[in-house]
């Protein structure tokens, strides 16, 4: 990962990811799954790949699990200790099927993994790489080009969506610099 990596968030920003997380777990059992994990992941401003994201929702998923069967370690021998007889019938509570990961685990998993965001000169220079005029302007057959066949390609969906968020919808070129600036 670039330099830049982790990051100590303030009151304010864990009151903000607080608040969204509980927007994201619907079924409002503390958790989230992969694809809230996902969204809340880039709602906090980090644009990295899906496939940088799904390795660290697994190590997510896998310190969520670690911390679940010590909890339930923990469980049974406080049991064993306060009343043997009930212990010896009770078993370890499971592990939580699937794959979850609650908000505590989130947020140390957001701010170890955070990245500074791109500035807008950075995408300036990306884009400029292929604006061999240096016109400012890339046609938009170029825009999808490079959005669907560089890189991690966006899915079509995410494309139509920086579309209408740049108000390309009838313009036969986009300005990236005002592209950078959205």
């Amino acid at each position: 990962m670039a330099s830049g990596k982790g990051v100590k968030l303030s009151e304010q920003h864990l009151r903000l990811i607080y608040d969204t997380f509980k927007l994201l777990d619907e079924d409002k059992d503390g958790m989230i799954d992969k694809a809230q994990f996902f969204t809340l992941f880039r709602a906090l401003g980090q644009t990295t790949s899906n496939a940088n994201l799904t390795k660290i929702f697994a190590l997510a998923v896998a310190e969520e699990s670690k911390k679940a069967a010590t909890a339930a370690k923990e469980d049974q021998a406080a049991a064993k200790k306060t009343a043997p007889t009930v212990a010896a019938t009770k078993k370890a509570a499971p592990v939580p099927a699937g794959e979850r990961v609650s908000f505590s685990e989130f947020v140390k998993t957001f701010s170890d993994n955070y990245q500074k965001p791109v500035t807008e000169t950075v995408l300036i220079n990306a884009f400029n790489v292929f604006d061999p005029s240096h016109s400012g302007k890339l046609t938009l057959t170029q825009l999808h080009d490079i959005l669907t066949k560089r890189g991690e390609p966006l899915p079509k969906t995410e494309v139509d969506e920086l579309m209408l968020i740049a108000a390309l919808g009838s313009a036969k070129q986009a300005d990236y610099a005002l592209l950078a600036k959205r």
